[in-house]
């Protein structure tokens, strides 16, 4: 939406006008992020706000964030305060917090990654037991399914990286180890849903900040994709996540830290070597969505913000694959991939 077009829809929504407009920046969804100091007397209890803007072909997603939002706030998880919707706007008015993101502090040297991780996977254990079942909650209609899975690989990896994005045209016998690997991801992930899953569990997603003591404390945003699914796809999202340079020897560490936590929640594995197995099944099929997901974005706003992450999210991949030598064929796929993007 354009500054001129938004002042003067939320001008007219309010009834007073608006003393300054700063667009923020966004992820990789469509979506907008603006920051509007008001002149007072005004509408809302506060002088600066944060308002969302929802793209058509996103706007039912507003319901579901206003929902999810109520849903966090009564099982006691931080989120910036909503303070009204406007379904026929399209807009939503969130308190503006003035805080960095997790993956802002870190990447700016600000705060140690392992001490930035540490406490995010605290923050997750607290949402992971917490966070009960609640029908009411659109996150538990959404189950992290075949159909899930399946959209997944087909739309983000499959269309949007592969094809779109490094145009690659496969042989029958790629196409078979593919296949295969397509069914297995679909097959082994596709587990009884047990807790609420954020869906995008990582840096950009916390908003950090301190009160005067050592422990990180965070408001969690973007949640309105949530789903209903398994323990490991947050924590996978946490540790390996494409904005942050987390050494594998600090991921592994905290990976077994939190395989004795794990244990005890629903749906938690009390065998490591399954436990390892699908973690780092749950991190590459989430690894392929982001590099899908960044592609699309790429692709739809010709946005290079996302377009650098799209390599090193690959590498990632790669890496995880070194556990599963039935996939070595996808593998050298990607490996090529990368080779002729950096010729």
């Amino acid at each position: 939406m354009e500054r001129e077009e938004l002042q003067r829809n939320v001008e007219a929504y309010i009834g007073s006008p608006i003393r300054e407009l700063v667009k923020m920046r966004g992820g990789a969804s469509p979506r907008e992020f603006w920051k509007i100091t008001l002149q007072a007397p005004h509408y809302f209890p506060a002088d600066e706000l944060l308002v969302m803007v929802f793209p058509d072909d996103y706007a039912a997603s507003l319901q579901d964030y206003m929902d999810v939002d109520y849903y966090l706030k009564r099982m006691g998880v931080p989120t910036p305060r909503l303070f009204e919707i406007w379904q026929e706007g399209k807009l939503l008015f969130l308190e503006f917090v003035d805080a960095p993101t997790l993956e802002e502090w870190v990447n700016a040297r600000q705060l140690p990654i392992e001490l930035a991780l540490r406490e995010a996977l605290e923050f997750l254990k607290h949402i992971q037991t917490t966070c009960k079942y609640e029908r009411h909650c659109p996150a538990f209609r959404r189950p992290m399914d075949e159909t899930f899975f399946q959209f997944e690989f087909d739309h983000h990896f499959r269309l949007h990286l592969l094809e779109r994005f490094f145009k690659t045209r496969l042989t029958a016998a790629e196409e078979n180890a593919l296949t295969d690997f397509r069914e297995t991801l679909i097959r082994e992930l596709s587990v009884p849903p047990t807790l609420f899953v954020h869906r995008d569990y990582q840096s950009s997603n916390l908003m950090a900040y301190f009160n005067g003591y050592d422990r990180i404390h965070f408001k969690l945003i973007d949640f309105q994709d949530a789903r209903y699914g398994n323990p490991l796809y947050d924590m996978v999202s946490l540790l390996w996540d494409s904005y942050l340079n987390t050494p594998a020897d600090l991921r592994e560490q905290l990976l077994a830290e939190y395989f004795d936590f794990q244990k005890h929640l629903p749906g938690g594995w009390t065998s490591q070597e399954e436990f390892y197995r699908k973690s780092y099944l749950f991190a590459i099929q989430r690894k392929l969505h982001d590099a899908g997901a960044f592609s699309k974005n790429f692709q739809r706003v010709g946005n290079g913000t996302y377009k650098k992450f799209i390599l090193p999210t690959i590498e990632m991949v790669i890496a995880l694959l070194q556990h599963f030598p039935e996939f070595r064929t996808v593998q050298d796929i990607l490996q090529q991939c990368l080779s002729e993007v950096k010729a």
